[in-house]
């Protein structure tokens, strides 16, 4: 077993912190993901549908760097039959599809299990 290095400016202790949150917060969101039996990548759609607001499939599938063809509309629709999410349509231009955090599914699932969620300034 090996003994973690102590930093040794203000930098390096930083930077040690920072990588221990990290695996803190990977390992936070594989759990709530678990725990409502959806996937790591779709908690995070749903994260960052939270932080950020209504989004084309294409603006989400480059946030989540999905670039397989097909992968977010297959995520999308994952997360459309579990009401997590829903597909609105553009007032001007009909063509255009916005995917939107159904808030209410959202502060009911996720809110137990996920301290401190729906604090953002999108959320209605």
């Amino acid at each position: 077993m090996t003994s973690r290095k102590t930093p040794t400016s203000p930098s390096e202790a930083l930077a040690s912190t920072l990588r221990v949150q990290t695996v803190r917060s990977v390992q936070f969101h594989e759990a709530v993901a678990n725990r409502l039996g959806i996937s790591v990548t779709d908690f995070t759609c749903i994260n960052m549908l939270s932080l950020d607001g209504p989004m084309t499939p294409g603006e989400l599938a480059a946030r989540l760097r999905l670039t397989r063809g097909g992968a977010v509309t297959t995520m999308i629709d994952r997360l459309e039959r579990t009401g997590y999410v829903r597909r609105r349509r553009d007032a001007q231009d009909r063509r255009r599809v916005y995917v939107e955090l159904a808030n209410d599914v959202a502060e009911r699932e996720i809110a137990p299990c996920s301290p401190g969620w729906g604090l953002s300034s999108t959320s209605s």
